[in-house]
């Protein structure tokens, strides 16, 4: 396959709950087609502190602008070769794999001539490919041997919002890859500040299982970046995303 498809894959399917934060990560292979070390942190919830509330509210609601009129769109494409799939993807759930970037090749063909709302792009998530779903290695796998594909893809939904631990844990496991975006989110503990700020909000702006944090007080390069942030900070600025329905 060609160095025009590149896959970053985080081994295991679930976070580690007791590995802290500060684990060192193994760099990844720079030559490899699908590379990366499991990543995990837990923080898990302490005793509920005495300190007045865990939480801050929503500071900004609502999805997207550019992808709040738009729903899941399939995408049909026949390649001349297999040589190129222009399309880098993370996949850190083994379900639905997340585009990080759209490199050259038939992918940023096809965007040329589609409307805006029905282009494929950094942050969307790919829900299927040739009826492949929740099955990210056998998706990424139709992306490499088919000449023909069918690709649904879902836009992000996106909307952020604080919270303030003060003095407790976060309260949330998420898997990683150390040197790509994402955090993904595995598990909220049933103590800590994210509990309580889920309680408080609406269904559509609770941090879920599968959703991705994807900035951390503008911190936004790498895991490594976002944890340190989460780790040494009192409150946090999340920014968070999910496939829009």
């Amino acid at each position: 396959p060609s160095a025009m498809f590149r896959c970053c894959f985080a081994p295991g399917g679930a976070a580690a709950p007791d590995l802290p934060a500060e684990r060192p990560q193994p760099e990844p292979p720079q030559d490899a087609q699908i590379a990366g070390e499991e990543g995990a942190i837990t923080t898990r919830a302490e005793e509920p502190s005495a300190k007045e509330g865990a939480i801050a509210k929503d500071v900004e609601q609502g999805v997207d602008e550019e992808s709040s009129d738009s729903a899941q769109f399939d995408v049909e494409l026949t390649r001349e070769s297999l040589t190129s799939a222009g399309l880098h993807l993370m996949v850190l759930d083994y379900k639905r794999p997340y585009i990080l970037e759209v490199l050259d090749g038939p992918i940023a063909e096809y965007n040329q001539s589609a409307p805006l709302d029905k282009q494929v792009a950094p942050g969307c998530f790919l829900m299927a490919v040739n009826g492949k779903v929740e099955d990210a290695p056998s998706m990424v796998q139709e992306i490499r041997e088919s000449r023909v594909l069918s690709l649904r893809i879902a836009p992000k939904e996106v909307f952020t919002f604080t919270i303030r631990k003060n003095g407790r844990s976060l309260g949330i496991n998420v898997h990683y890859q150390l040197m790509c975006p994402p955090l993904l989110v595995m598990s909220v503990d049933e103590r800590g500040a994210m509990r309580e700020y889920n309680r408080q909000a609406c269904d559509a702006r609770q941090l879920k299982v599968g959703d991705l944090i994807v900035q951390v007080n503008g911190a936004c390069a790498t895991a490594k970046e976002m944890l340190e942030v989460i780790k040494r900070s009192g409150e946090l600025q999340l920014t968070v995303e999910r496939p829009l329905n």
